[in-house]
């Protein structure tokens, strides 16, 4: 086996889901390495076997690259998904030790026009959007990123490198997401991504999305009978 799963759990809430989401991947797997970064790492059940990343600074949505750099230390593909997730029986996780190209795969890649139509403060996130294209100069694309592999490749390191930069350059100009800093962190996933030479794959039809729910609503995660 040379692959394992990233998460980031903060809080009470993130990490009484990631206790939901780490015993299903129990129930499927009871071998598979699990990374979760956190603020809390006290709380995390020991039961579960995982290993678990200290991490000592307030919320934000693209401190999630901290749990997957530490993945990628130790195996060549690794899952990220957020909390607030469910996996299908039957879920096939033989992609990640075959089939898939080095890079980055996503389930959906959109543009930044797709933001500016659904987003609720669009003159904050104007903002952020130029931020970035001054930094990559050209038109932008986000990676739909509650759910998504990343299969190590020479370029991973500065891939990584440039996430962690153009997160601390940006903090002054980004979103929020349900009151939370760091909204929309795909852009800067993408921006570091083209940046650094790393492909990536828009994989819509990869049979494994399909057998993973996310609950991402704050109305959906009121409803505890829907698992």
């Amino acid at each position: 086996m040379n692959w394992g799963i990233a998460l980031l759990a903060y809080g009470e809430q993130h990490i009484s889901e990631f206790h939901t989401t780490a015993k299903r991947i129990r129930e499927l797997d009871k071998s598979v390495p699990i990374w979760v970064g956190t603020d809390s790492p006290d709380s995390i059940d020991t039961k579960l076997n995982c290993i678990t990343i200290p991490i000592n600074e307030e919320f934000n949505y693209n401190l999630k690259r901290i749990p997957i750099a530490e993945a990628l230390k130790n195996v060549d593909t690794v899952w990220y998904c957020d909390t607030d997730i469910h996996m299908r029986n039957g879920i096939d996780f033989s992609i990640m030790n075959d089939g898939l190209n080095s890079g980055i795969h996503t389930r959906y890649l959109k543009p930044e026009s797709v933001l500016l139509e659904t987003d609720i403060a669009p003159e904050l996130l104007k903002e952020y959007l130029k931020a970035l294209r001054e930094i990559i100069q050209q038109p932008l694309n986000v990676i739909m990123e509650e759910n998504i592999i990343i299969r190590k490749c020479i370029n991973t390191k500065s891939f990584l490198d440039n996430w962690e930069r153009i997160d601390r350059e940006t903090r002054n100009v980004q979103n929020t997401h349900y009151g939370l800093n760091g909204g929309y962190e795909g852009l800067i996933i993408w921006v570091s991504a083209v940046l650094a030479n790393v492909s990536i794959w828009n994989d819509t039809k990869l049979p494994f999305w399909n057998d993973i729910v996310h609950f991402g609503r704050e109305r959906q995660k009121g409803n505890q009978t829907i698992l």
